[in-house]
Parts: C-alpha cells; sequence; structure tokens
C-alpha cells in the first residue's frame, strides 16, 4: 500500500506502507462412480473423491440420495449415492474439500435419473390341448404407452423374443397363443431403457387330446404332461 500526497500542497512529503499477504492454490479436484444416467430402481453405487477428506452433497432438497462416510465422526471423501430415493428428472452431485490451508475446492457433476415402468399384474396360464390350434393366454393387468413388454419362460427370453408395447392410454394386454410349457412372467423395458419385472407369475401346462370315435369328436383327458 502506498501513499503520496497531492503535490498542490507543496509539502513535498511521501510514504509508503507494504504488507506481505500470502496466497494459497486451491487443490484441483475430481470425484469417481457416477454414471451420467441412472434408472429409478438401480442399486446404489460408491462415490470416491480424489483426497481422503470431504463431503458429497446433491441438489434435491435434505440433500437425498447421498450418504457421506465418516471416519472419526469427520466425512472421509467417500459417500453412497442411492437413485433409488430420487424422483425423476436431473441432478448435480458436488464434491467438496478443504485443504490444510483452508482453501475450498469443489467439482460439479450432472446426473439424470430416469423412471422406472409402472408395475402391474400377470394372471392367464392354465392348461390348453396338445395339438390344439390355439395355444394358453398370458395377460398382464395394465401397460404403459411405449414401453414394450416381454414374455418370459422359466425367467428366460423366448426364441424369436415375444414382446407387446404398451397401449395409448395404458390398458391390458393378453399374450396369445401361449403353448410352452413352464413358468411365465413378464420383463418391461421403458423407452429409456429402464427395465422391471411385473408381479406375479403364471404356470402352462398342456393335456392330452384324445379322439373319442364313438362320439366322433375331440376332447381334452385330463392327464397333464
Amino acid at each position: 500500500y502506498a501513499f503520496e500526497p497531492d503535490p498542490m500542497l507543496g509539502t513535498g512529503c511521501s510514504q509508503t506502507v507494504s504488507q506481505t499477504v500470502t496466497v494459497h492454490r486451491n487443490d484441483p479436484v475430481d470425484f469417481g462412480g457416477l454414471s451420467a444416467t441412472y434408472c429409478q430402481n438401480d442399486s446404489p453405487v460408491l462415490l470416491s473423491g480424489s483426497f481422503g477428506a470431504g463431503s458429497f452433497t446433491c441438489s434435491a432438497p435434505g440433500n437425498l440420495g447421498i450418504t457421506n462416510h465418516l471416519t472419526a465422526g469427520v466425512p472421509n471423501g467417500t459417500a453412497t449415492f442411492d437413485p433409488s430415493v430420487l424422483s425423476p428428472g436431473n441432478y448435480t452431485i458436488t464434491y467438496t474439500y478443504t485443504n490444510s490451508q483452508g482453501c475450498v475446492s469443489t467439482k460439479v457433476k450432472s446426473v439424470q435419473i430416469n423412471a422406472k415402468p409402472i408395475i402391474y399384474t400377470v394372471t392367464g396360464g392354465g392348461a390348453y390341448c396338445k395339438g390344439a390350434a390355439v395355444g394358453a393366454s398370458v395377460q398382464l393387468s395394465g401397460s404403459e404407452d411405449g414401453v414394450v413388454y416381454e414374455l418370459l419362460l422359466n425367467g428366460l427370453s423366448l426364441s424369436p423374443a415375444v414382446t407387446i408395447t404398451g397401449a395409448v392410454g395404458g390398458g391390458a394386454i393378453t399374450f396369445t397363443d401361449v403353448k410352452g410349457v413352464g413358468n411365465y412372467s413378464v420383463m418391461a423395458l421403458s423407452p429409456s431403457g429402464c427395465s422391471l419385472a411385473m408381479t406375479g407369475n403364471v404356470v402352462v401346462s398342456q393335456s392330452e387330446l384324445t379322439l373319442v370315435t364313438s362320439k366322433n369328436n375331440e376332447t381334452c383327458d385330463s392327464k397333464n404332461d
């Protein structure tokens, strides 16, 4: 700091005052473990900062979705991020680190949470006649527009895959002519790539076809394969 009087005053006096100032450097920081997008039903993930200290925050109200890990009561630079507790939308995750000189550094990343499919109930199934033109049917109590529903046999995709796209405005859907014997369930896949198993499963069985010549017609007996 320097002071010099107005020369017009004619005093000819000048005075200089100086003071040393130390400027500390902010440490560059980063963190890993966060993907750009998650589904609402994805499992929690571990976030790790570039230092063994510091804490994480989420832009959701109340820091929802973030649980900071502590060592001796102090945040240790790691946290759990749980996308399943957040509503669909865009959020920011911030890692904050304060070094020994008191300088604060931050790193901010964006994350998008995509909606999971709505859960509906699987019904139907039952027995069908061996050799019959039409098999059993499997129903789903509702659907969402644009969501693809896949029929699974014993937890696996059929070959070729059997799918139905949800009805506009919702509504129940039916898988017809189901002839494979086993346990059937339905998996939903949203346009954003989020999948979710529907509630329940049904069994489809096959009954032997018996030709009753005396009556000149065909009936199914009670024997199941």
